[in-house]
């Protein structure tokens, strides 16, 4: 099956960006050879990683330590 990359966005508004996880991990579960690509606002960073960590079980994602934090 060919790798397919999705790049994922929406408003920086929790109410949008938490849907947006879970629909992300959604696609991950059916498609193995799927990379996402979501981009968020920096507020929200920390809560949408805690949520695709929660909706992710048994999905390989980046250790959060290798993903910048600040902008430079």
């Amino acid at each position: 099956m060919p790798v397919v990359h999705y790049l994922l966005s929406t408003t920086p508004q929790w109410g949008h960006v938490k849907p947006l996880c879970i629909f992300a991990t959604r696609i991950v579960q059916e498609r193995e050879s799927a990379i996402l690509t979501i981009m968020v606002a920096p507020n929200l960073l920390d809560k949408a990683f805690a949520e695709v960590s929660a909706q992710s079980s048994g999905i390989w994602l980046p250790k959060w330590g290798n993903i910048p934090r600040k902008l430079v």
